[in-house]
């Protein structure tokens, strides 16, 4: 049996319970009115009959006070009416917040089941798309090139140098124009004419951020996988966030919650002599580099320690980089002149005190291994 004292959840009841409630409020109030003006003419009635006898005195006393009874009663029922809207109107906004939540995260699992359900479609079409490819390059003898191709234009690490291209370039040339003539909308355009012939291609689909480059190399995904990590889990989480109220309910601005590691303090640090040692070449392998005497640079907390261990250079701001830079600017005074333009002879060679060529070999080997 139905407990006819349980609030209901759903919204729409509550909505039905609110006006059921303003209703009996307009109600009471209009009573209230009207007992309110009958409370005034029995208090004007009873003023009329103060020279009378105790009988009619009575009696107008009596009326009047039944009336201020019902005119207390009212206002105390008007009172608990209001406490009733109150919470009802609580319980319609938490209702109506968690069935957006609710609508907004089964919309997210009903794109996800339906994205991994299609995987496996997707899938068997790259398997046999990756079947005629490799039937095409074994049909291209290794030793012919095949088109002219500017070796200028290859990056470094690929292993064809001819001034032809080879089979497996040529294949990749096919591949990538059939796809961008069958599926046009997921290529980049180029300047708003033709299309730029790449992939929005991500460096690792299970990281936080896929299209940031990754600390390792990574390896590709086979398609259930790269789907599964890359759009269906991640639409499931967002789901239960939506759910657990971590997220809005708007599907336009969810987002996972990824922590992002907290970035190392930039130091900065004086070279004390005429300096050449290896150092980072921002998106470019490492590489060796010259640092004048007096040159300040900023570096990651954690390399910095290690150069300054070298000898070879003084935190800014220091008592020890103080003097050196007046020692040094007395010396540039005294011959009257600014430093000159240093050769690389004129250099103390560091080599690789930070370890980049060390780490840039061994994830190299990783890569080929």
């Amino acid at each position: 049996m139905k407990n006819p004292f349980r609030k209901s959840g759903d919204s729409a009841a509550i909505e039905q319970e609110l006006r059921r409630l303003a209703g009996r409020k307009a109600d009471a109030e209009r009573k209230r009115s009207e007992v309110l003006q009958a409370l005034e003419e029995a208090r004007q009635a009873r003023r009329d009959v103060l020279d009378a006898d105790d009988a009619a005195i009575a009696a107008a006393s009596g009326k009047l006070k039944a009336l201020q009874v019902e005119t207390t009663d009212l206002a105390e029922l008007i009172t608990d009416i209001d406490a009733a809207i109150e919470g009802a109107s609580g319980r319609f906004r938490h209702a109506q917040e968690h069935e957006a939540r609710s609508a907004s995260a089964a919309q997210l699992d009903a794109i996800a089941a339906k994205i991994g359900d299609q995987s496996a479609d997707f899938e068997r079409a790259v398997k046999q798309l990756g079947k005629a490819a490799r039937a095409m390059l074994s049909a291209i003898p290794a030793q012919v090139g095949v088109f002219p191709l500017s070796k200028y234009r290859r990056p470094e690490d690929r292993d064809e140098r001819g001034d032809m291209a080879s089979g497996r370039e040529a294949v990749a040339a096919v591949l990538a124009d059939a796809l961008a003539a069958e599926l046009p909308e997921l290529f980049d355009k180029y300047r708003d004419k033709g299309y730029r012939r790449a992939l929005f291609c991500l460096m690792d689909p299970r990281a936080p951020y896929p299209d940031f480059r990754a600390d390792t190399p990574t390896d590709p995904l086979p398609a259930k996988d790269v789907v599964a990590s890359l759009i269906v889990d991640r639409m499931k989480a967002r789901a239960g966030a939506i759910r657990s109220g971590e997220a809005a309910a708007s599907l336009d601005d969810v987002c996972l919650r990824v922590v992002a590691p907290r970035p190392q303090r930039a130091v900065e640090l004086i070279a004390l002599d005429n300096l050449c040692l290896v150092l980072e070449n921002g998106i470019f392998p490492p590489k060796r580099q010259m640092l004048t005497a007096g040159t300040s640079e900023s570096f990651p907390s954690n390399y910095a320690a290690k150069l300054v261990n070298t000898g070879a250079f003084v935190r800014s701001g220091t008592p020890e980089a103080e003097v050196f830079m007046a020692r040094r600017q007395a010396e540039l005074d005294a011959r009257n002149s600014v430093a000159g333009p240093i050769l690389w002879e004129d250099c103390r060679d560091l080599g690789d005190p930070l370890g980049l060529l060390a780490a840039e070999a061994e994830e190299a080997a990783r890569a080929v291994g």
